[in-house]
């Protein structure tokens, strides 16, 4: 019981010190009501005392010839000084709260480096000793069994203390020890927190990374290809130029990502939330799409040759100058030209290549035409 009382005491000390320095602050910020009521009282009395001398006895304090504002001229000098000493005075305090501040936030930031290398070292320490156990080594190990599960407690712990450089750290020392590669997945990563992970250029081709939060991550340039992403939430994240052919992303959050000249190529997005995405000159040649949310997406001079867009929602799509030749949009191309309109609700086709093969504005002709040999040829 003791030991439990000290332990509180403890965890109470630095918030009652808080408290106290708070109030301090407080207290060095404003003048002590004493020293106040003296000095108005003080100055109440000479006020008092000059005006009694000269009213009632102007030769008792020699000044008969002195008027009201001449005793306040002379009150008014020292009371300006005083006035400017306690301005000075509390602008150098406030300076030096506010350089005590500063030196704080810098102390605490080198201390939260230093929390997070340390935990990083750890980590690294104690999974690279299962890694070479001879007896049982963490790589033998079966997904989902008592190693596997400890390795993964580990994985996202550090993961949710870490910030997003030490964060590829953590990534890429479970790729390259194959923990994390498909069809021989030890580590779990779903759940992990990798949001705002600084992974550019980073080689993780057929990683399983499968509902894993990659919220805000950078992947710009990351070679990504067969990997899989099933359910992974990658909201706002930066994926241009990323490589991503034959990838697996079936039901993965990709609103408002950026995935401007990336290859997606035969990779499966099927149910995929891309919604006010930016996939500006991205190749998604025969890409599933199917039942994929493109709404306000931006798709300008990307290719989608042979994708399969059956029953996608593309309401609001920026498809202006987008390769559609040979792919199957579940519609006919009258019904794509009213999903696909700009919000002044003109069609974003402009310079599209359409399913059939014609240009948007060759397939306009062509629709115009169509529609006068009808009426042409309807009874006069």
């Amino acid at each position: 019981m003791r030991d439990e009382e000290q332990r509180v005491a403890a965890e109470a000390g630095p918030t009652q010190a808080t408290g106290r320095g708070e109030k301090s602050e407080e207290q060095s910020r404003s003048l002590p009501l004493w020293l106040v009521v003296v000095a108005v009282l003080a100055l109440g009395g000479v006020v008092e005392l000059i005006i009694y001398g000269y009213l009632e006895r102007p030769q008792w304090i020699g000044v008969a010839d002195k008027k009201f504002w001449d005793f306040l001229d002379l009150l008014i000098v020292p009371a300006a000084l005083a006035l400017g000493v306690y301005w000075l005075n509390l602008r150098q305090e406030i300076e030096r709260e506010a350089t005590e501040e500063a030196l704080k936030e810098r102390d605490l930031v080198v201390e939260n480096r230093r929390a997070q290398d340390a935990a990083l070292q750890a980590y690294l320490d104690k999974m690279s000793q299962l890694l070479i156990d001879k007896e049982r080594p963490l790589h033998r190990a079966d997904p989902g069994d008592k190693l596997s599960t400890v390795a993964r407690a580990r994985t996202l712990t550090v993961l949710s203390r870490v910030d997003g450089d030490r964060k590829r750290s953590v990534l890429e020392f479970l790729y390259e020890s194959g923990l994390v590669v498909m069809g021989h997945e030890v580590v779990d990563l779903r759940e992990a927190d990798l949001g705002n992970a600084s992974l550019s250029e980073a080689n993780l081709s057929t990683a399983n990374l499968s509902e894993a939060t990659l919220s805000g991550a950078h992947l710009s340039g990351a070679d990504l290809s067969g990997s899989k992403l099933t359910g992974a939430i990658l909201s706002s994240a930066i994926l241009s130029s990323a490589i991503l052919r034959e990838a697996k992303l079936i039901g993965t959050q990709l609103y408002r990502a950026t995935l401007s000249e990336a290859d997606l190529s035969e990779a499966d997005l099927s149910g995929s939330n891309l919604s006010s995405a930016n996939l500006s000159g991205a190749d998604l040649s025969g890409t599933k799409l199917r039942e994929a949310s493109l709404t306000n997406a931006g798709l300008s001079e990307a290719t989608l040759s042979g994708a399969d867009l059956s029953g996608a929602s593309l309401l609001g799509t920026e498809l202006r100058g987008a390769n559609l030749s040979e792919a199957d949009l579940g519609r006919t191309e009258e019904e794509l030209e009213q999903q696909a309109k700009s919000p002044d609700s003109t069609p974003s086709l402009e310079g599209a290549t359409m399913p059939n093969g014609y240009k948007y504005e060759e397939w306009l002709k062509a629709k115009e035409g169509r529609r006068k040999d009808g009426e042409n040829s309807g009874p006069s």
